[in-house]
């Protein structure tokens, strides 16, 4: 599998009239994004992104308890993702083109999930990125980190990295902050912690039922309720293009409104 082929399978999925779940990231470059959205416009195309953190009960207890209001309105939304390497990975992931960046492959699930929880749209992003441990893949960046700007005036951050130790219990180390004017909730080792001035501390992981992302596919499909949509698909597309591109540049990238 290289990922710079996803976009191309998307699109000849989509003339065919053939729903699609894609691995991340959909797009490796913004030619392809442009050809991704013209093709799904004009087909009705549905492209959903394997984003099985969505499926996740603590996620999903996150996502509810701020679309809820029982954190007040987001101000500070923060993600990590951290993957084991393993003993080798296939040499194209040290190919920029072929691999497409470690924001679009680990970072991804990160950004997604502070979207999905807040839907406090990216207006803006900064970043960096480095490769101190993996010179044998050397465009492969083994940490990032990518810093937002929201549109409500609040701040986002995620970093991610290729570098968890092999001896740890388990492959990623996935965690969650977000922290609203009346709380915040806390994401660790799958539950979800709310802390509040008025609801005090409480776990709300058990609040939420775990989804498949089959299930969540043919609910979308049937125009039945889901928590994967093709906007959303192109909007982390975007997002995830522009944080590789202000890390590559260490500069400020605009993004767009979402889809």
């Amino acid at each position: 599998m290289l990922y710079e082929r996803n976009a191309y399978w998307a699109m000849a999925a989509m003339e065919a009239g053939v729903p699609v779940l894609c691995e991340k990231p959909i797009a490796t470059t913004r030619a392809q994004l442009a050809q991704l959205k013209e093709t799904a416009s004009r087909t009705g195309g549905l492209l959903f992104t394997e984003f099985s953190f969505r499926c996740r009960p603590a996620v999903l207890a996150a996502q509810q308890a701020v679309q809820a209001g029982r954190i007040g309105e987001v101000v500070l939304a923060t993600g990590q993702k951290s993957y084991k390497f393993g003993g080798k990975r296939p040499a194209w992931y040290g190919d920029r083109a072929m691999y497409g960046g470690t924001i679009g492959w680990v970072a991804s699930h990160a950004i997604d999930a502070l979207w999905f929880c807040t839907r406090c749209p990216f207006t803006e992003v900064t970043g960096h990125q480095g490769n101190l441990t993996r010179r044998d893949y050397p465009d492969m960046e083994d940490h990032t980190v990518s810093l937002f700007r929201l549109a409500n005036g609040g701040t986002g951050m995620v970093h991610a990295d290729f570098l968890r130790p092999e001896p740890a219990p388990s492959h990623g180390d996935d965690r969650l902050r977000i922290v609203g004017t009346a709380g915040q909730l806390e994401m660790r080792n799958n539950r979800t912690i709310l802390i509040s001035g008025s609801e005090g501390v409480r776990d709300l992981t058990s609040q939420a039922e775990a989804l498949t992302m089959h299930g969540q596919v043919i609910a979308a499909i049937n125009g039945k309720p889901s928590v994967l949509s093709t906007a959303d698909s192109l909007y982390i597309a975007e997002v995830l293009l522009a944080a590789r591109e202000a890390a590559d540049n260490g500069n400020w990238v605009r993004i767009g409104p979402p889809c």
